[in-house]
């Protein structure tokens, strides 16, 4: 086993949470973010006593829309701070458990791509255990030059996952960020595992 999966569950950390997410855990916003802390120190444990190097998830992202600076130009900073306060401690444990923890780069969270990244290693003072995991499909999704994400992050790439991207002739009138299931095929973008 090369690694934990815990996308759902560390996503519930930062965010988005409520009544969004209550198919992830029923609780309110605060048993929420309790739930993912016990989670994620649970994995940690989990990965020791298994031998499993690796911890994949998500670091979550509270406002996505703060990416941009209006309204509040400092909306992004502020997401980066509180992840700091809630992550740090948590990192700090897998760094004594000698475990990893990887965040999938994607849309709707802190590090979605080679900036945001480079800016959430900074954020969480370069700590040996945070690092990424590289699914083709969502850096596809950003626009970023995969092979340089790769390069850039170097060491800090902890995991891939073996996904790529379709676009297709709707693409045209939906873009990249088309609306409804991603099963549908007339979608101008979406994700698939090989072989779909």
């Amino acid at each position: 086993i090369s690694n934990l999966s815990i996308h759902r569950d560390s996503q519930l950390l930062l965010g988005a949470r409520g009544s969004v997410t209550k198919h992830f855990f029923p609780g309110n916003e605060h048993e929420q973010k309790e739930y993912a802390k016990h989670v994620l120190y649970k994995c940690a444990d989990v990965a020791k006593e298994l031998a499993i190097p690796v911890v994949v998830g998500n670091i979550g992202c509270e406002n996505f829309s703060d990416l941009f600076d209006w309204p509040i130009k400092t909306g992004w900073q502020n997401q980066l701070e509180v992840a700091k306060a809630q992550w740090m401690p948590i990192l700090e444990y897998y760094n004594k458990k000698n475990i990893k923890y990887a965040h999938e780069l994607g849309p709707q969270q802190l590090a979605y791509d080679l900036e945001t990244a480079l800016l959430l290693l900074e954020t969480f003072e370069n700590i040996d255990s945070f690092g990424f995991c590289i699914d083709p499909s969502q850096l596809l999704y950003t626009g970023v030059n995969i092979p340089l994400v790769i390069e850039k992050l170097n060491t800090k790439v902890f995991h891939f996952h073996a996904k790529d991207a379709e676009f297709n002739y709707t693409k045209e009138y939906s873009g990249i960020l088309p609306q409804g299931s991603r099963l549908r095929t007339n979608r101008g973008y979406r994700n698939r595992i090989p072989g779909w």
